[in-house]
This record gives C-alpha cells, sequence and structure tokens, in this order.
C-alpha cells in the first residue's frame, strides 16, 4: 500500500516537473522570437529613414527666392518688346550687355532682330503676316516670374515666368507660361534653355565651360 503511494506521489512529482518544462519550454521560445524581432525592425526603420531622407533631399534642391534684381531686369528685357523696329532694336542691344558673348549668339538674339524687323516692315506695309515663318510676328509682356535657386549650384536658376503675348490682329493678349533653366555668372547669363514647349523662337542658348 505504501508503495503505490510513493509511486503514485513519484509519478504526480514527474508529471509537475514536465509540465513545468513544457511552460519553461514555451516562454523561452517567445522570448527567443521576440528578440529576433526586436533585431529585424530597427533596420526596417533604417531603411525607411534613409528612403525619406534621399527624397527630401531631392526635392528640397531648388530653393524659392523673392529677390533677385540682375535675373528680374534680364526676364523683364528678354519677354518684352513691341512690334516696333525701335523696340526690336533696343531689347538685343540691351541683351547684349547682359549676355556672355557666347550666349547671345547661340540664343540668335541678332537672327531674330533682324527676322522680326523684316516682318514688321512688311506688315506695315501690306498688312500681311506670313505664317510660315518661324518666328511669329507678336508683341511680348513680361509680367511676373517664380525664382528658383539650385541650392548645389548658386549661380544655377529654375524659373516659371509668366508673360502675355499678342498678335496685330487680336484683340486682346494671350497668357503663356515658360519654364526656362538659367545660369548666371559674375552678372552675366552664360546659359538659357527653355523646358518646356513654346511659342519663340529662342529654344535654346547654353554658353560651352572651358574645364
Amino acid at each position: 500500500m505504501r508503495d503505490k503511494k510513493r509511486m503514485n506521489l513519484f509519478l504526480g512529482i514527474g508529471f509537475t516537473v514536465f509540465i513545468v518544462f513544457l511552460v519553461g519550454l514555451c516562454f523561452l521560445s517567445v522570448r527567443v522570437m521576440n528578440s529576433k524581432k526586436q533585431i529585424v525592425l530597427p533596420e526596417t526603420t533604417q531603411t525607411t529613414t534613409n528612403e525619406t531622407s534621399q527624397s527630401e533631399q531631392t526635392t528640397s534642391s531648388m530653393k524659392e527666392i523673392t529677390e533677385n534684381s540682375e535675373l528680374e531686369e534680364f526676364l523683364e528685357t528678354y519677354f518684352t518688346w513691341e512690334l516696333t523696329e525701335e523696340s526690336v532694336s533696343n531689347r538685343a542691344i540691351k541683351l547684349e550687355n547682359m549676355m556672355s558673348a557666347t550666349c547671345y549668339d547661340l540664343t540668335e538674339i541678332q537672327s531674330d532682330r533682324e527676322q522680326l524687323t523684316k516682318m514688321i516692315q512688311k506688315y506695315e506695309k501690306t498688312k500681311e503676316i506670313n505664317t510660315s515663318n518661324s518666328m511669329q510676328l507678336v508683341s511680348s509682356k513680361y509680367l511676373s516670374s517664380q525664382i528658383y535657386q539650385d541650392t548645389k549650384d548658386s549661380s544655377s536658376y529654375y524659373v516659371k515666368v509668366k508673360i502675355e503675348q499678342k498678335a496685330p490682329y487680336q484683340e486682346s493678349a494671350f497668357p503663356m507660361q515658360e519654364d526656362v533653366r538659367i545660369t548666371l555668372r559674375n552678372g552675366k547669363i552664360t546659359q538659357i534653355k527653355t523646358l518646356n514647349s513654346s511659342q519663340r523662337s529662342e529654344q535654346n542658348g547654353q554658353e560651352k565651360e572651358s574645364k
């Protein structure tokens, strides 16, 4: 009888130890899993942080500036002219002083001046417009601009320009927007490049920089 009681006691103790062992094993497994998660999560967070940082760096490469008198004066001169020989001529002369010689030649300001002058003279005589010409017979007026400076290159600017143009047979001017990339170095415009489609003839003017 006593042997049976001892046997039952040993079995009870053994069963209890087995249960405690299983509980301990389960608890240890949970701890290991949580430990692995804690190791993985920081790597994911770090990757996300790096991607966000790179994105912010890209979008912040340009900053808007509220004032640049040299650039604003150039923009007003470049995008403004009347349909008179004097206005077209004065514009070309002013731009020649504002731009580097190479940039002035590449934008073909002088060539356009001569071409537009001939178109004005013909229109004044015949009231006819040559629509096959690459240059349009329109007056232009600079209205406003948003200027953004490249944070990596202080001489480089991205500009959104609002203008209005008017053909001689139109009663009212039509608004336009031009997006241009401009480089301003040592008080001279050394590059101007139109980024969007436009009706202007001076699409690109870029000075090759010496290395």
